[in-house]
């Protein structure tokens, strides 16, 4: 899916992760090759740079949060919507230990991870 797909797939769902397989051929035309990614063991974390509390999710978000670093192997994007409504977006890494996860998470700053088996908020 490209990045409008990808947008629009999320505020379906309430967010979801996705894997973005190629950013070697990284445009600014939101032309991507997006996959969602539905993990089913593990734990989502936020990475160091993400975006929290917009009132609204679009494609120049999505694109500038992907792609602020690029990973050879795939970046993992995680988007989410709140309680409020308020959208997060993130770059993600899927951590199988929920001890590491949770000290990776508090390291981070990030007011909860997510339960891939669970499919649910653990907060922090």
């Amino acid at each position: 899916m490209n990045t409008q797909e990808l947008v629009r797939d999320a505020k379906q769902n309430g967010g979801g992760t996705y894997l973005l397989n190629d950013p070697a051929n990284y445009t600014n035309d939101y032309k991507h090759d997006w996959v969602r990614v539905d993990h089913t063991e593990g734990f989502m974390v936020a990475r160091e740079f993400g975006i929290e509390n917009l009132p609204d999710l679009d494609a120049n978000i999505v694109n500038m949060v992907a792609f602020r670093w690029i990973e050879p192997n795939g970046t993992l994007l995680g988007l989410w919507q709140d309680e409020r409504g308020n959208w997060s977006v993130d770059q993600s890494l899927c951590i199988t230990d929920l001890r590491a996860a949770e000290m990776y998470g508090r390291l981070n700053d990030q007011r909860a991870i997510w339960d891939n088996a669970n499919k649910t908020a653990i907060s922090l």
